[in-house]
């Protein structure tokens, strides 16, 4: 088992000059918490890991001139399940991820037709993955790998999509490989 927590905070100032009149002073604050655990089991020929995860982002925009603070909150929650068998010159990955995304945007500015300030709103939102993965890659007795893919992902609500992908390598020295890859995403 491996668990690996973190955090970390940026303070930037907003660079230049932004055709909205932001102010010498204005602010991107952002902070970030993320925890990771990740349950390996190795056999003679494979390898299982399950992961958990999660995240959580802060980001706040300040502007001291017009007394606002918009703060963006978001979350991120994930399980994943990978099996890699290998057997002999093939590689086999397969795999499955869970993942249910959120946000929050409050204090936003809501105007009329003509520009005035009408007040101020929140809103939120949140998505949903599910992915079932596998790849293979196969070494030829020159050390040349080819390899292929599919994933398939439902994103709610944006649809379902399946993403093909393929690649080889090449060695070119002792240490030194050409890779290739091509692939879609969703």
């Amino acid at each position: 088992a491996r668990l690996r927590a973190g955090a970390d905070e940026l303070h930037l100032g907003v660079p230049g000059s932004l055709t909205y009149g932001a102010d010498a002073f204005a602010r991107q604050n952002v902070s970030r918490d993320d925890l990771h655990l990740d349950i390996a089991h190795t056999g003679a020929a494979s390898a299982m890991t399950v992961t958990f995860a999660g995240l959580h982002q802060n980001l706040d925009y300040v502007d001291p001139s017009l007394a606002t603070q918009n703060p963006t909150l978001d979350g991120r929650t994930q399980v994943s399940l990978r099996d890699v068998v290998g057997a002999g010159p093939s590689t086999l990955t397969v795999g499955v991820d869970f993942v249910r995304e959120s946000a929050v945007l409050a204090n936003i500015a809501q105007y009329d037709a003509k520009s005035n300030l009408t007040g101020y709103a929140t809103t939120g939102q949140t998505q949903s993955q599910s992915a079932l993965y596998a790849q293979e890659q196969y070494t030829l007795r020159d050390g040349i790998q080819l390899r292929g893919g599919m994933r398939g992902e439902n994103d709610a609500p944006l649809g379902s999509a399946a993403t093909p992908s393929v690649g080889f390598g090449v060695p070119l020295a002792t240490g030194l490989r050409l890779l290739v890859n091509a692939g879609t995403a969703f």
